[in-house]
Formats: C-alpha cells, sequence, structure tokens
C-alpha cells in the first residue's frame, strides 16, 4: 500500500506543472499613442525577467504578449512598475586571456529596446534595472537625463600555459561605482563607495542616501520596496496513522495494534526570492508518539513500546500558485529525531527496559492551501526503532503517516 502512495506522491508532483497557471495580478499598460488600459498582468518568465509579460484586459480574455512595439510603460496596482527604453547592453566575452582585456575600452555594447523595472524614482536620479540572459544590468538617469549604464562585470582569466599551477583568474570591472562616485554628489561632500554592492538593495540605499543628504527624500520612490525576503510561519495540527512491528529474529513477528495518534508543531518556511518563489526551505519541529503492548499467544508475555520524539524535519518545497489565494505543492523532508528520556521498549517484563533506537528518516508529503489555511498528506520512510538494543536480532519496521492540517499565523511580504 505504501509504494503506491509513494508513487501516487511523485506523480502529483510530475504532473504539477502541466496543471500550473501564472498569477495574473491587477495591473495596467500604457500603449505607444499614450492610452491606459486597465487589466491583469503576469509574467511567464522567470521572477527577475521582464521581457515574458502578457496582459489580459478581462479573466476571460485572450492573453496579449507584451511588445515593445505597442507599449511605453506597464505595472502592478501593489507598486511595480516597468518603461520602455533603448538601452545598451554590455556583451563582450567574459572569457579572457589577459587582465588588461577587462577594462572599459574592450567592452562590446548591444543597443535594443527593452522593458525596464524601475527600482527609483527620485527628484534628482532614477534606478532602472534589466536582466538580460541571465545577467543583470542596472541604469543610471541624473535628472531625467539619458540612461547611463552601470557597469559591473565579471571576467574569467585563462592561464597562457598547460601548466597545471597556472589556474584560472577571476577579476572584476566595477566602474559603477566610480560612475556613482563622480555623478552623485552630496553638498558636505561626497558619498562613500566603498561598500556600495552591485544588488538592487545595495544601489538603492546608495540613491536613498544622496536625496537624503540633498535634502530631497521626501521626493523619492522605491518601487517593489517589499523585502525579497519572504518567510512563513505556521502552525500544525497533525492526526497520525502509526502502525509497528518487531521481528525477534527466528520466525516470530510481534504484530502491534495500529494507532491513531494527535500532535502539533510550528513551522518556518523561507521561500527563494527567484522564478516567482517557486521554491522554499523549511524547517519544523514537531511532537511524535506511539506507545503500545503485544502478547505473545503462547507465553502470554507482553512486549511494550513507548515511543515519544521531538521530530525537526528539514526540507524544500515546490510550489504552484494557482492564482493569489490558491497554491499546491509537493515537498521532501529529512527528519532527525531526538528521542525523548521516558521512551523505552521492554521485552517479557516491564521493568526489562531498553533504550529506543532514534534513526533518522524522510518524509515525502503534498497539500493544498487557501489563503493562510491549507491540508497536507504525508509518508514517513520506516524506521528501525530498535535496531540498536542489546539484543541486536530484534529489528522493527515502524510505519507512520499524518494528515496535516495549519494556518500561517504569519507571514512577510
Amino acid at each position: 500500500m505504501y509504494t503506491r502512495i509513494l508513487l501516487i506522491l511523485i506523480g502529483i508532483s510530475i504532473l504539477f506543472p502541466a496543471f500550473s497557471q501564472k498569477e495574473f495580478k491587477k495591473g495596467y499598460i500604457i500603449t505607444t499613442d499614450f492610452q491606459r488600459i486597465d487589466g491583469y498582468l503576469a509574467n511567464y518568465g522567470k521572477e527577475n525577467t521582464s521581457d515574458k509579460y502578457v496582459f489580459r484586459k478581462n479573466k476571460k480574455d485572450n492573453i496579449l504578449k507584451l511588445n515593445t512595439n505597442l507599449v511605453r510603460e506597464f505595472g502592478y496596482d501593489d507598486g511595480e512598475k516597468f518603461v520602455m527604453a533603448e538601452v545598451l547592453i554590455e556583451v563582450s566575452d567574459s572569457h579572457i586571456q589577459n587582465k588588461n582585456d577587462s577594462t572599459e575600452y574592450t567592452l562590446k555594447w548591444l543597443k535594443k529596446n527593452a522593458f525596464l523595472e524601475i527600482v527609483f524614482e527620485g527628484k534628482l536620479a532614477n534606478l532602472f534595472y534589466y536582466n538580460y540572459n541571465g545577467l543583470d544590468n542596472y541604469y543610471l538617469q541624473v535628472k531625467q537625463g539619458k540612461l547611463i549604464p552601470l557597469i559591473y562585470k565579471r571576467y574569467y582569466v585563462t592561464p597562457q600555459s598547460n601548466n597545471a599551477y597556472n589556474q584560472e583568474e577571476i577579476v572584476e570591472n566595477n566602474a559603477y561605482k566610480e560612475t556613482l562616485f563622480n555623478l552623485l554628489k552630496c553638498k558636505n561632500g561626497k558619498i562613500p563607495k566603498k561598500n556600495v554592492e552591485y544588488t538592487k538593495r545595495s544601489l538603492t540605499d546608495y540613491l536613498l542616501k544622496y536625496h537624503e543628504c540633498n535634502d530631497a527624500s521626501l521626493y523619492s520612490v522605491l518601487y517593489n520596496s517589499r523585502s525579497a525576503t519572504r518567510f512563513n510561519f505556521k502552525g500544525s495540527y497533525f492526526m497520525n496513522f502509526m502502525n509497528f512491528g518487531i521481528n525477534d529474529g527466528t520466525t516470530q513477528y510481534y504484530d502491534f495494534p495500529n494507532k491513531t495518534g494527535h500532535s502539533g508543531g510550528i513551522e518556518i518556511e523561507y521561500l527563494i526570492p527567484y522564478n516567482r518563489y517557486k521554491l522554499s526551505l523549511f524547517i519544523e519541529t514537531l511532537y511524535q508518539s506511539y506507545n503500545g503492548t503485544y502478547t505473545d499467544p503462547d507465553t502470554h508475555e507482553p512486549t511494550t513500546i513507548n515511543y515519544k520524539a521531538i521530530s525537526i524535519p528539514l526540507g524544500i518545497n515546490y510550489n504552484l500558485h494557482l492564482d493569489k489565494n490558491n497554491l499546491l505543492y509537493a515537498r521532501v523532508a529529512v527528519v532527525p529525531n531526538i528521542i525523548l528520556n521516558d521512551s523505552y521498549i521492554s521485552f517479557y517484563y516491564p521493568e526489562n527496559r531498553q533504550e529506543v533506537n532514534s534513526p533518522v528518516n524522510v518524509y515525502f508529503g503534498a497539500g493544498y492551501s487557501f489563503k493562510r489555511f491549507g491540508i497536507e498528506y504525508r509518508y514517513y520512510t520506516r524506521q528501525n526503532l530498535t535496531g540498536k538494543l542489546e539484543v541486536n536480532t530484534h529489528d522493527s519496521d515502524f510505519d507512520h503517516m499524518s494528515l496535516r492540517v495549519f494556518f500561517t499565523f504569519a507571514k512577510t511580504k
């Protein structure tokens, strides 16, 4: 039965992509002839790209791919905003044979129309972002002037000989720091450039400091300012279906009664901010327990187990956002178990107590959530709880399935 359940879970995880739909959110487009059309937008590409946005006026209308020849601006009602612009994109080879090839004089440029994400908009300067072939590109605009590429490029210097000691070296072109340092000046000097990194957060912090030191921060807008780091905090109730059996090392099998138990747990989930948060990592703490007695039908001697443990699953989710409120997911986790002190197993005599083993096992799960509520089915791989007994011929099988109901009591956005 368990094999069949496991195959069903694997099948569901494979079929998830086939039934997934991108989440359409309320937004707008502005056409090249300055007409605004309200509707719904979705990104059919990766989280950080803007080349595969689609639009439909109503949820039953046909889906249209946004084209730079027809659309000059689009955005979501919750704050993200994109504009069409002609930009220069650096496309030189990142593998070079000489460090001198990493200077700005050897850069190669491609001119194209693209939808740029507005990261920061201020009275004195704006910051734009565009992802091209997986590489981040940032552009600075000072006082509504032309777009200036902020240059950052990593080069891999290939050794010029076949000597094994000549390893590949990495050099960086950090010209963006000089651009910021020279163009964005404060009344009382310049902003230190040493610690500014080529990331959205670091660059926007730099522009905020620039506006603050020039008394212009009240005129600044930070678009899509929601933290890229997202966490969910969940409380869970479990209904556990368990059975336990022991092989005495000869021909007898002690088949303990099936039990249904109840427990609770807490989970912290970290949503990875790529590809629209399809993947997430989680850690959980929950309580597990099983107790039962098997009486030998011939000798009438009892064997008793009292198993109590704190389990700490660590795993990964694959999330499919059907829409804003509905989510399907599949997950897998490694489960270390901490055996509590009052756990034991006794053979034949109640006072003949021995320590219960705490093997690491794995569980597979699939679930559905609506807004903050969710339900999940789990199957745990078998555990040998008697693997370290003094009488080491006693092997056992602890089988465990769970139905989980949870509530997300806190989340970051």
